[in-house]
């Protein structure tokens, strides 16, 4: 990461927790890790492509053609996903959204297809706060989100972010 950090362009691509819903300065922790980022690294650039809602599914249709418009040299860039928190919400009392076992497999996809290509780091799911269970995005619809089964999520990323060989940041 030393050969990134010296003009580097840093993607976010995750949720609605990298995208900042709920921050009310409306900046989503990627900014503030900007923000600090510019004390050692002058030149550092970001974008926040963070969407409310995605799960590994999605994050994994739509990563590569969203990084590929903004950072031209790969060698100058890095990619930041932070996903599998609306992998692990039961939805609407009907299951989990993205079942542990296939976003293990989505995320190993994801990852194995950025490292090949860019520097690439993961943050595992976050913790949410359990007493705003469920969370009702709109009309008709509602998440639960269980710390419990995202620090099973967690394990099992932190696994394979050491088996794919990129960075893992346990939240």
């Amino acid at each position: 990461w030393d050969h990134v950090m010296k003009n580097p362009v840093l993607c976010f691509v995750g949720d609605s927790l990298t995208l900042g819903v709920g921050d009310f300065e409306y900046r989503g922790w990627p900014s503030r890790v900007l923000v600090a980022s510019r004390r050692q690294s002058p030149g550092i650039r970001g974008y926040n492509l963070g969407v409310g809602g995605d799960t590994s599914i999605t994050v994994g249709h739509r990563w590569r053609n969203e990084v590929s418009t903004r950072i031209a040299d790969p060698a100058a860039g890095a990619v930041v996903f932070s996903f599998g928190t609306n992998d692990s919400a039961d939805e609407n009392g009907e299951g989990l959204r993205v079942p542990l076992v296939d976003s293990l497999a989505n995320g190993e996809r994801i990852l194995s297809d950025c490292k090949s290509w860019i520097e690439t780091l993961l943050i595992g799911p976050i913790p949410v706060c359990e007493d705003m269970m469920p969370f009702s995005p709109r009309p008709n619809m509602s998440f639960t989100f269980a710390n419990e089964r995202l620090a099973d999520y967690n394990q099992t990323y932190a696994r394979l972010a050491a088996n794919v060989g990129v960075p893992y940041l346990d939240i």
